[in-house]
Parts: C-alpha cells; structure tokens; sequence
C-alpha cells in the first residue's frame, strides 16, 4: 500500500533497527493518550493517503483476543469517538501474519487523499 520508493525506505530503516525495537513505543510519535491505548503518528503512512495514524495498546500484544476486558471497553470508545470525528475514512486492522511489528497489535487509522 506504499509506493515502491516509500516502501524501500521503510525496509531500509526496518534493518537498521534493533529487532526488539518497536516504534510504537516512541513519545515522539505519539498523537493522543489514553488509558490503555495510544495513537500515533505513522513514520511510513500508505500512498495515496492524507492522514495515516496508527492506534496500538499500550502493553505489547500480539493478537485482539490477548486484550484484557479494560482494553476492548476503552477500545471500541475510542471506536465510536473516532466515528463521530470523521478524522479518518476507516481504521484496518492487519491479520498477524501480515503485521510488520508482529509483537504489537496495532490498527491503522486512515483518511485517503480527496
């Protein structure tokens, strides 16, 4: 869903990083804060997008059903409050054996280009 170009950089800078480090825990990234979850900036957004945020737990999961019974409530408020914002066009979730940070659960929160 990346350009080729953006797609290379994004490799490239996959294997300069230690393999334990996950970006979705960098403050620098981050967009808003909440309880148990966190929504970030995404360093490598999709082509064709305006906007490509990503929302992750703040605890290191790798699967939906691992989420503790607090997280799924916060989880589909941030749902409905992303809803009524009209922020984003839709939020993806990847299957985990798609998921390029395969440790951290994460959604993909995206508004297209218009």
């Amino acid at each position: 869903m990346r350009t080729a170009k953006e797609e290379k950089e994004y490799q490239v800078w996959r294997k300069k990083n230690d393999k334990n480090y996950c970006p979705f825990c960098r403050e620098d990234l981050l967009v808003k804060e909440y309880d148990f979850w966190i929504i970030l900036e995404n360093r490598f957004p999709y082509k064709n997008t305006e906007k490509h945020h990503l929302l992750a737990p703040k605890r290191h999961i790798k699967r939906k059903e691992y989420l503790t019974e607090d997280e799924k409530i916060e989880l589909e408020k941030i749902e409905r409050e992303l809803e009524k914002s009209n922020e984003f066009s839709y939020i993806r979730l990847n299957f985990p054996h798609e998921q390029s940070i395969p440790g951290h659960l994460h959604y993909h929160l995206i508004l297209e280009s218009r």
